[in-house]
């Protein structure tokens, strides 16, 4: 589950659409993915937007 959420978390904050995330994750509902999602501080987001760009 570690990695899963941590692929769907980066995702999701890459504004990827729910329903590409629920069928990446290959869960039935879009709910279940929620669940997945780790919330972040603003500042490590940017830390990821960063590394992206690099």
């Amino acid at each position: 589950m570690d990695l899963r959420s941590g692929g769907v978390t980066e995702a999701k904050n890459l504004t990827v659409d729910p329903f590409t995330l629920r069928d990446a994750a290959q869960h039935k509902s879009v709910q279940t993915t929620n669940n997945y999602v780790r919330d972040r501080s603003s500042g490590a987001n940017k830390v990821v937007k960063m590394r992206q760009k690099g």
